[in-house]
């Protein structure tokens, strides 16, 4: 079902997820199965050999030569972790065609390689707390930030029960528009419905703030936030006819909006952010929203960054 050679091209449109080996991989590699067979393509795993990379150099050019070690063993764990991906499929009740590669590269680098390449690129992670959630050499946070195809960051928490619902942040920005867009698109193929959030903090309504949830104010706050939202998803639906079905409940919340996306996440199957991120040193960072719902959402979340 799969080509072992380490120098396999990756196929057009699939979806790419990068997979270290280990029992983590069998969540990662079981969504981003699901994924491939609900948008009818095959599925590209990437192994990348870093730390091999680091520790020998290769022989004659290019990432895909062959490392030796000082005894003049070539060093190649593709093979071992292909069959590791094969036996994760083999368990599942349907998988998609499967192809495989284990560059000589970095995990990040690797998969944004295979970008233009990818539908979409999923990678799994190893929740952190504290500061260290936030570290750029991390490959899910770095292929998150840079990737010009959209990226589903799949942690440890998953649960493989479908819950039936994609939960989506709107703000208004062209990015959350994406985001939304994303949302009904993957909501089509896996016949589920979409809940669309907005959120506000505070208002000022004839000078006065409002802080009074049953207030005619507060009512009119609710229904405006919820009425610009129904008009992108309006758009949406005008601009491409087969969402028109699709189901979208639109939700105005008052409070942060990572705090409102990641409640909202305990009864989702995937939240879908857009990130802020402008290029430069200032697009090393995502926005902080999409940070912070990648820290502590309680389901995979899709980072649209481009």
């Amino acid at each position: 079902m799969g080509d072992t050679s380490r120098a396999r091209a990756i196929p057009e449109n699939v979806v790419v997820v990068g997979v270290d080996g280990t029992e983590r991989d069998r969540e990662v590699v079981g969504w981003a199965a699901r994924s491939a067979l609900r948008r009818g393509v095959g599925l590209h795993a990437i192994h990348a050999q870093e730390t091999m990379a680091t520790a020998y150099a290769p022989v004659g050019f290019g990432m895909d030569a062959p490392l030796l070690t000082q005894q003049g063993d070539e060093v190649d764990a593709g093979r071992e972790v292909h069959e590791h991906v094969l036996d994760i499929l083999g368990g599942l009740e349907e998988a998609p065609e499967l192809t495989f590669s284990a560059p000589w590269n970095t995990g990040s680098q690797a998969l944004l390689e295979a970008q233009d390449k990818a539908q979409l690129i999923v990678v799994g992670t190893a929740r952190k707390h504290g500061l260290t959630r936030f570290l750029l050499g991390s490959t899910s946070l770095t292929v998150a930030m840079h990737a010009t195809c959209p990226v589903v960051v799949v942690g440890p928490e998953v649960s493989r029960e479908t819950r039936g619902l994609l939960l989506v942040g709107v703000d208004g920005s062209r990015d959350s528009s994406k985001a939304l867009h994303f949302a009904m698109d993957a909501a089509h193929k896996w016949g589920l419905r979409v809940r669309a959030v907005t959120t506000w903090h505070m208002a000022v309504v004839n000078g006065y703030v409002v802080t009074e949830p049953d207030s005619q104010e507060w009512r009119g706050i609710v229904a405006d936030l919820e009425g610009s939202v129904q008009e992108v998803v309006a758009e949406v639906k005008a601009a491409t006819p087969e969402l028109a079905d699709v189901e979208v409940e639109v939700q105005a919340v008052h409070g942060r909006p990572v705090s409102a996306l990641v409640e909202g996440s305990k009864e989702a199957d995937l939240v879908v952010v857009g990130s802020r991120g402008r290029g430069g040193v200032a697009g090393a960072l995502l926005g902080s929203v999409s940070q912070g719902v990648l820290a502590d959402a309680h389901c995979p979340v899709a980072i649209l960054t481009h």
